[in-house]
């Protein structure tokens, strides 16, 4: 009954904030753009999708020293994960051929795959390869931080830029896990495609509201995937407590190193989420040029401190079901969308 009550509620809020989406469709269609042109890059002379600032704001480099700090602390978290990876696997090479198979899993890699002896079942995702996955979200953003430091961030820089998203695309598959990776990977090549082209396409402003309003679906799904993973992992740990305590009562309970990694992950893509939405509500604001990178200097190096954190062998799970993933997809796109 819960469940029915919590979709009724989720399609009334879509419904919502789709009627409002509409509404304001309709009134930026009537109004004209403010006729503000486009900063160029130093590097390349191309346009970038930084406006040139109004009158009455105060001019503001771009480049900050904070933004360098994000940058940097980006890439020593990038190292921090990678190190964890050489540690596990040994050597360079075998690090980078898990993190390849958890790009790309071989079925051998499928089927070979066990937890505490028992077989994936193709429902969830070993620590291990997850670790990769988050380990090539961090190097790759770090990668795209570099680059639109050096190039601005245009349509150049989409090329690379959406290499973040691609894996932001990877790391939600893996929490849902509802679809084989073949999938994950088709559809991850589809919207990278679809993207990219769109945006190669659309004049000035259509291009970055589109490129940052499907980045912002993703930024609101990841938070939102992790809240419920830790949840029915915290209720999961809450009745194999309870089985314990009835068999062995003298065990001390401790929580769950999955628990903590969990907590990292929400904490990690919500302060990153919020970085996003400040940077497109406050746009040219001081406040917005402050917190956009400040929330990558935190945000990345968490999400590296997950990565170096020793877990149970324990998969990640979530129970998510196709209907209740395509309303908070909804739930997502039109909120981006506002």
């Amino acid at each position: 009954m819960g469940t029915i009550i919590g979709q009724v509620a989720g399609i009334i809020v879509v419904t919502l904030q789709l009627a409002m989406v509409v509404y304001l469709t309709i009134t930026l269609y009537k109004s004209s753009w403010p006729e503000r042109g486009q900063e160029m890059s130093d590097f390349t002379g191309l346009p970038t999708w930084f406006t040139v600032p109004c009158n009455y704001l105060q001019t503001m480099s771009k480049k900050t020293s904070l933004e360098f700090a994000s940058v940097f602390v980006t890439g020593v978290a990038s190292l921090v994960c990678l190190r964890k990876g050489k540690k596990r696997y040994k050597t360079i090479g075998a690090t980078f051929k898990a993190i390849t198979n958890a790009i790309v899993p071989t079925q051998e890699n499928q089927e070979n795959t066990t937890h505490n002896g028992a077989t994936n079942s193709g429902h969830t995702i070993p620590w291990s390869i997850f670790d990769a996955i988050i380990t090539v979200y961090v190097i790759i953003t770090f990668i795209a931080m570099v680059a639109g430091s050096v190039f601005g961030v245009g349509k150049l820089w989409a090329i690379i830029g959406i290499f973040h998203n691609i894996m932001e695309v990877f790391i939600v598959g893996a929490l849902w896990h509802r679809t084989k990776a073949n999938y994950i990977i088709l559809i991850a090549l589809v919207y990278s495609v679809v993207v990219t082209g769109a945006i190669s396409q659309l004049p000035w402003y259509w291009d970055a509201m589109f490129f940052k309003f499907q980045g912002l679906i993703l930024d609101f799904i990841l938070p939102v995937l992790f809240f419920i993973v830790a949840y029915e992992n915290l209720d999961q740990s809450g009745e194999n407590q309870s089985l314990l305590e009835g068999h062995l009562p003298t065990l001390p309970t401790h929580p769950t190193s999955r628990l903590k990694g969990l907590g990292y992950l929400f904490f990690a893509a919500l302060v990153h989420l919020i970085g996003n939405v400040f940077d497109v509500v406050g746009n040219d604001s001081g406040l917005s040029a402050i917190v956009f990178p400040l929330s990558y200097f935190v945000s990345f190096p968490v999400y590296a401190i997950y990565v170096h954190k020793d877990k149970q062998k324990k998969p990640v799970q979530t129970n998510i079901t196709g209907f209740n993933f395509i309303l908070l997809f909804l739930w997502c796109a039109t909120a981006s969308a506002i």
